[in-house]
């Protein structure tokens, strides 16, 4: 049984540059920059008057080669731990469109994120939960946006993101 090949692609710029490769790291950065930007290049800023904002981050799944699967469906996203950084949310949302990434409060990553799996999907295909890949192709985009509101005592630390999806055969 050959499994499908699923690829993460992380997408910036003010036009889109698409990393084509299974992103690993997708760092929350105070720049719209490639995940190659590290966060101790570009640090999360802290105020003492208000709440800040990472650049948003869109990436989305990438469905190369369907192996033997008839489709992929029910796509999860959640983290181990929406707190990593105490005081702060990381949130999301999904969407089928590209947009400049802002570092002002997205209107898309307005979700805090699950810190489980959810029992039903959260990223869509061409704008619906429900809808299945049949063929390669792209989920949504997943925004996701970290805000930082004044009483943040740190800006720095990680979680892990993880994506799960039914492989139908």
């Amino acid at each position: 049984m050959a499994n499908a090949i699923v690829e993460i692609r992380v997408s910036y710029g003010s036009v889109e540059n698409v990393e084509e490769y299974n992103a690993a790291f997708i760092p929350l950065l105070s720049a719209n920059l490639g995940s190659s930007a590290l966060p101790t290049q570009y640090p999360l800023k802290i105020s003492s008057q208000e709440t800040q904002y990472s650049y948003e981050r869109y990436f989305r799944l990438y469905v190369a080669d369907m192996g033997d699967a008839i489709s992929i469906r029910n796509l999860r996203l959640y983290c181990d731990d929406p707190n990593f950084i105490t005081g702060a949310t990381l949130k999301y949302g999904t969407t089928q469109n590209y947009s400049a990434p802002s570092d002002l409060a997205s209107s898309i990553a307005t979700t805090a994120i699950p810190s489980s799996i959810p029992s039903t999907a959260n990223i869509g295909i061409d704008g619906d939960i429900a809808n299945e890949l049949t063929s390669p192709g792209y989920s949504d985009y997943v925004v996701l946006q970290l805000e930082i509101p004044p009483a943040t005592v740190n800006a720095g630390g990680a979680t892990g993101l993880h994506i799960i999806y039914d492989e139908v055969h």
